[in-house]
């Protein structure tokens, strides 16, 4: 098995004050690139060697993480939760909302994680949780972490799953002096999360 080993900077601007840098180790058999099954650009899917890993989440409680930069300037992130096939629950500077499920075609890079040694149904309950913070606002105290009257999108996924099982998806990657918070490619590289899907251009 040949390993491949991709590097993703992360830079959290938190008050101008903060950057922090992640490295993503991951492995994949040279003898199954190019083998995999071709999947119809709706169907979100492709081939490993287009940088595609799985097929795109539209399983109820699955997580989405993209590493994309926010409006071109900085590598913030962002994440949500699959509520529905056509659905997402995101929190965006305009607070918790309801977005698309169509992260395979808006995002350069997505990543599709599942929390560990839960069912579906258990992962589906995270999901129906974050619908009943719709309409809180967005969490610009990135360090308060205990707070459940207002989120930033990885803090929102972070605290349900938290909240319900006790699975503490924080990493302390991002963690600092000052305070704990969490970057959404923590829900990707921390222990408590399989990869099950990965769009990379």
């Amino acid at each position: 098995m040949k390993n491949m080993f991709n590097k993703i900077t992360l830079i959290i601007v938190l008050f101008g004050l903060i950057a922090v840098d992640f490295s993503l180790v991951s492995a994949a058999s040279e003898d199954n690139i190019g083998l995999s099954v071709v999947l119809p650009p709706e169907d979100g899917g492709g081939t490993n060697v287009f940088g595609y890993i799985g097929i795109y989440p539209t399983i109820k409680g699955t997580i989405l993480v993209t590493d994309d930069k926010y409006k071109d300037i900085a590598y913030l992130g962002h994440s949500g939760i699959v509520y529905s096939s056509t659905k997402i629950i995101e929190s965006n500077l305009g607070g918790v909302e309801i977005g698309n499920n169509d992260w395979y075609i808006t995002k350069n890079q997505v990543y599709g994680v599942t929390v560990n040694g839960l069912t579906n149904a258990q992962r589906a309950a995270a999901a129906d949780r974050a619908s009943l913070q719709l309409g809180k606002p967005y969490n610009l105290l990135f360090m308060n972490m205990n707070t459940r009257s207002s989120f930033y999108c990885s803090h929102l996924i972070w605290a349900m799953f938290i909240d319900l099982y006790g699975i503490d998806l924080n990493t302390e990657m991002a963690d600092t002096d000052i305070g704990a918070m969490i970057h959404p490619m923590e829900l990707v590289l921390g222990p408590n999360t399989t990869l099950v899907y990965q769009k990379k251009r």
